[in-house]
């Protein structure tokens, strides 16, 4: 990890994001030996916190913010996916060692928690419930993956940017948080990146959703009025005309 990154000695018990990674599945005193093994550290937007190529060294957990992992091997380092509150960075690394991605904070304020690999493993040896929980994680990952290829594969930039806001306000109602009324983490550009569009056609697209009264965005906060009608845009069956 580089640059000017700030610790944070915040403990799991106090963490308002605990329902949502893999601390869930402890309780004391398991609880206090996994949050001692953590180091939290605030990641300033633009900032790597993995760098692709790098030997895997930790693992980290989202705590806050929002994270764009990119790849040198990929349509020239565009985004190949997002990482949020409770999702895990730096797994795609324990095959070969290295870290296959390198992970940018995109959000105003980004917190993760790192733990060594090694007391990772330590930790997740007998302790059935975080084994569990760990897979629960990386079933998630999976199934976003699979969901970012079905988006790829609509050329509509409309669909594309419905399927990710369904998407985000699942995300949302999966984290107890509500699935209408969101703040976007990140920019614009970023979300175009993402997608594979431009931000000019995000913008384009935006607008139109407004006009459609399926949602209204004020700044950074976005919401939806008609998710309904945001599903069947994402499925090419809302009357666009």
């Amino acid at each position: 990890m580089t640059g000017s990154l700030i610790e944070n000695d915040k403990r799991c018990s106090e963490c308002l994001a605990r329902g949502m990674c893999m601390a869930k599945a402890l309780i004391e005193p398991q609880l206090s030996e996994w949050s001692g093994a953590l180091t939290r550290i605030t990641v300033p937007q633009g900032q790597a916190v993995i760098k692709e190529g790098a030997p895997l060294d930790k693992i980290y957990i989202v705590q806050m913010g929002c994270f764009l992992s990119h790849t040198s091997e990929y349509q020239k380092n565009s985004a190949v996916n997002i990482k949020n509150a409770g999702d895990l960075l730096g797994v795609g690394g324990i095959e070969k060692r290295r870290y296959p991605y390198t992970s940018v904070a995109a959000a105003d304020c980004n917190v993760v928690c790192a733990i060594p690999y090694q007391k990772f493993l330590e930790l997740l040896a007998g302790r059935p419930r975080l084994i569990d929980c760990f897979a629960s994680v990386m079933s998630r990952e999976l199934n976003k993956q699979t969901e970012r290829v079905l988006m790829m594969k609509n050329t509509n930039a409309m669909q594309k940017l419905a399927l990710f806001l369904v998407s985000t306000s699942e995300n949302h109602t999966a984290r107890s948080m509500s699935g209408t009324d969101i703040k976007l983490l990140m920019s614009r550009a970023d979300i175009g990146d993402f997608l594979g569009i431009t931000i000019e056609t995000v913008s384009r697209v935006f607008s139109q959703f407004e006009q459609f009264n399926i949602l209204r965005i004020t700044g950074k906060n976005l919401t939806i009025l008609d998710l309904d009608g945001l599903r069947r845009v994402a499925s090419g069956t809302f009357p666009v005309n």
